[in-house]
């Protein structure tokens, strides 16, 4: 968690919990592994700007 909390491009909000935060964090590799396997299309970054 610690780790997590020093990443300046980590923004954790005091209302989330350790588990869900962790959650999170699985879930991206999940889907990076799935990216990298093939079997899930990401989106360009371009597109990704743009929605924020």
């Amino acid at each position: 968690m610690e780790l997590v909390k020093s990443l300046d491009f980590v923004q954790v909000d005091k209302e989330d919990s350790k588990e869900a935060i962790l959650d999170n964090l699985k879930q991206g590799f999940k889907e990076m592994k799935l990216y990298k396997q093939g079997k899930m299309k990401g989106t360009p970054l371009n597109d990704f700007l743009h929605e924020l």
